[in-house]
């Protein structure tokens, strides 16, 4: 009986000698599938950081391009503006013959030829105005006492009585602001 318990000890020795020996090829198993996991986890870690980094900096070129493109943009914006407002900018002066003599704008010419514009503008004592905000000029005289000695083409303006002044209208902006500078006697 001793040697029957001494033999199945020894079957289940045995039989625990082999459970040990494939738990121990399966722990390794297993560890190796951790490191070989560990392995592939860091280099998705580091694929990662780098697509994130390039990404990162690829955003960062697009930002500073869309910065630079709306720099730009309003720059041009700007200088179209400008050039609409020059474009439609128009200075004028208003005055009796011998105010416009004295401020250069007409000469005397011989005693039987009378006076002449000169072609010569001091935009310093001209007002400035905009077409495109204002279309009339207030004039302190009858229309009959009226000159326009500018070469704005007259299809683009009329001179119109209102009491005892007259108000020219500028009913073409765009022709009329071809010629910069109003020369109006009266």
């Amino acid at each position: 009986m001793l040697e029957q318990q001494i033999a199945d000890s020894k079957f289940q020795m045995d039989g625990l000698k082999q459970m040990i020996e494939g738990l121990r090829k399966t722990i390794a198993e297993n560890e190796q599938t951790i490191t070989n996991l560990r392995n592939e986890i860091s280099n998705l870690s580091s694929t990662l950081a780098t697509e994130r980094r390039v990404s990162a900096e690829k955003i960062s070129e697009r930002d500073a391009t869309i910065v630079k493109q709306t720099v730009t943009i309003s720059q041009q914006a700007e200088e179209i503006e400008r050039k609409i407002v020059e474009e439609y900018t128009v200075y004028y002066y208003m005055g009796k013959k011998n105010e416009l003599i004295q401020n250069g704008f007409m000469s005397k010419s011989g005693i039987f030829q009378g006076s002449k514009a000169t072609n010569v503008y001091n935009t310093e004592i001209m007002i400035k105005i905009s077409l495109q905000e204002q279309t009339e000029i207030f004039i302190s005289a009858e229309k009959k006492n009226v000159k326009v000695l500018s070469s704005q083409d007259a299809t683009s303006y009329s001179l119109v009585a209102y009491q005892n002044e007259t108000i020219l209208q500028i009913t073409n902006p765009e022709l009329f602001s071809k010629v910069k500078y109003l020369i109006i006697q009266y």
